[in-house]
């Protein structure tokens, strides 16, 4: 499940990048449309899934969600193992990178706060810091605005950071 350089998430921080964990906002006023309505619950009752897709990969597909103990958005991922002729060793690689991806804490490299498997959907389900500008490549093309060069080597300074953590 290598992803491209274009695939990666981006953690870029200040003004109008990377997380958008605010507090302040509750859980009420986050629900705005039919599709952002409860559509189920993780096992302790902690996060909650809601209709809204955020993006669809090649295996995993990914929602809005809410940490109902911190207050704050986040993006529920939802890896469906039904259908797929998963033999025993590729599910527990698959295990075994969602252990990794546990286990990384870094600034610059996306939090992952939680995961389990639901035996009744055959899913695996994990909980991730959301990002709203998607990959550089998508930001950069988005942003209209000219960017500055000290922009650019902050970027480039926070994805080595990451890198040399890794």
């Amino acid at each position: 499940m290598a992803a491209t350089e274009a695939e990666l998430p981006v953690t870029l921080h200040g003004p109008g990048h990377g997380r958008d964990n605010s507090k302040s906002s509750a859980k009420d006023t986050m629900l705005s449309s039919r599709e952002e309505r409860e559509v189920e619950t993780s096992p302790d009752g902690r996060y909650v899934r809601y209709g809204a897709m955020l993006g669809r990969g090649a295996c995993k597909r990914v929602f809005k969600a809410f940490d109902t103990v911190e207050g704050i958005e986040v993006a529920w991922n939802q890896v469906e193992l039904i259908g797929l002729e998963m033999e025993r060793e590729v599910r527990e690689r698959l295990f075994a990178e969602i252990r990794t991806l546990q286990a990384l804490k870094h600034r610059n490299i996306m939090t992952f706060y939680s995961w389990w498997y639901a035996e009744q959907t055959q899913t695996i389900n994990f909980v991730t810091e959301v990002f709203t500008s998607g990959t550089l490549r998508q930001y950069r093309k988005r942003v209209r605005a000219p960017i500055h060069e000290h922009v650019i080597k902050r970027w480039a300074w926070q994805i080595l950071e990451g890198l040399v953590y890794l």
